[in-house]
């Protein structure tokens, strides 16, 4: 798994600890699973290879790579199982088996990499949100007039995917000059 999406899929998904859906906190939630593995050492030295310590010391680096120790870690720490999601069109596999009410879901993608999983309803409401802050930053801060906004909305699609081609009337960011008079 690589080194800080596990930290970083778990502090945007985790309603219970202290970082509260904020992925940029992904390196205390590190350092807070690694405080557990010293205080809790006689739970989980047996499944690490190596010397524990050594181990630990590593793990304090953001770079390193984490797997299922941290994973059983987490889960006993903030009292919610995990549930993988490996292959499209597949159940979860529950990764940990604790019989906590709350669960973290995650995917697991090309074998290295975990990302958050969120329910429809919840991508729905973000939505909601989404469109509301930027209908008040269209109107509000930037004064944009309706008309300039039109040709950068997407079009309604069967398959809801954006593609080059609805997009070509806007102007990307790496196009815009930041040195211009309007910034």
């Amino acid at each position: 798994m690589t080194s800080l999406c596990l930290y970083a899929s778990w502090s945007g998904d985790n309603k219970k600890s202290p970082v509260l859906h904020c992925q940029s906190l992904h390196t205390e939630v590190r350092a807070q699973c690694v405080a557990f593995l010293k205080e809790n050492r006689g739970s989980y030295e047996a499944f690490i290879e190596g010397d524990f310590e050594e181990y630990v010391f590593k793990l304090q680096d953001p770079q390193q790579w984490v797997g299922e120790v941290e994973i059983n870690a987490l889960a006993v720490m903030y009292k919610r199982d995990f549930l993988i999601f490996q292959e499209p069109g597949k159940p979860a596999v529950h990764i940990t088996d604790n019989h906590f009410q709350d669960k973290v879901r995650l995917c697991f993608l090309n074998g290295n990499h975990y990302d958050s999983v969120y329910s429809v309803g919840f991508i729905r409401g973000a939505a909601l949100c989404q469109s509301i802050l930027y209908e008040l930053l269209y109107d509000g801060v930037f004064q944009a007039e309706r008309g300039s906004l039109g040709a950068c909305q997407r079009p309604g699609r069967p398959t809801d995917l954006l593609s080059d081609d609805a997009m070509n009337a806007c102007v990307s960011s790496d196009d815009s000059d930041p040195e211009a008079a309007e910034w």
